[in-house]
């Protein structure tokens, strides 16, 4: 019986582990991509128009497609009936893998890594008519960082997020910096680093005084900022 159940069992895991490696689909020529990042989606079956879209960003030493084995979004997204973007780091960029959540060049709207994410975005509204107005991203780590990145310089894209295990906008810019956050914790950011970290703590409300107001912009139907 015991060896009926581990048979079962391995068979079951294998037949994960090959629907999680054949669900992610690699999309090229999604813009300029200056951040030059990978890009994955997963798109369920008979999606209509108008569904959400996820952006969701792995950590250090990830990539898109164990994220998701170690995540399970795909399954989320068959369940809950949403489009998965994965964007990916490379190692020319990053060479743990990790976005870039402390260099200047790609932390600023309309350049590098975040605006290499906001094209990702566009294509994918552009191909699978995503709802702009419920569009999210979420990260783990460094990957929470850089959702922290997302939501301060582009409010008006992304309808909301989640940060797990990641800091505030503009923490730690600069290697040493970042270094020295991410070992202090949030509540010692100030007294480690100064100005730029009581710059860091302000963010933090920044990032959600954007949010919301980007909120009030699609209520009332203003226009929101382009790049």
């Amino acid at each position: 019986m015991k060896h009926v159940v581990r048979g079962g069992l391995l068979l079951l895991g294998m037949w994960f582990g090959s629907a999680q490696a054949q669900s992610l689909t690699q999309v090229t020529g999604f813009g300029t991509n200056p951040g030059a990042l990978t890009m994955y989606k997963y798109v369920p079956s008979g999606l209509p128009a108008n569904a959400p879209l996820v952006v969701a960003l792995h950590g250090c030493s990830q990539s898109a497609s164990n994220y998701d084995a170690e995540t399970g979004w795909v399954l989320l997204a068959d369940r809950w009936k949403f489009a998965l973007l994965l964007p990916e780091q490379t190692s020319g960029n990053n060479s743990s893998r990790c976005f870039n959540w402390f260099e200047a060049g790609d932390i600023a709207r309309g350049g590098g890594e975040a605006l290499s994410i906001k094209q990702m975005v566009d294509r994918m509204k552009a191909d699978h008519f995503s709802d702009p107005a419920r569009v999210y991203v979420t990260g783990l780590s460094a990957g929470g960082a850089f959702t922290s990145v997302l939501l301060a310089t582009y409010p008006d894209v992304f309808a909301g997020g989640a940060i797990v295990a990641g800091v505030p906008y503009n923490c730690g810019t600069g290697v040493s910096n970042a270094f020295s956050v991410h070992e202090s914790g949030e509540r010692s950011v100030a007294g480690h680093l100064g100005q730029q970290g009581a710059r860091c703590l302000q963010s933090r409300r920044a990032v959600a005084k954007g949010v919301d107001l980007a909120r009030r912009r699609r209520h009332h139907g203003a226009p929101g900022q382009r790049q």
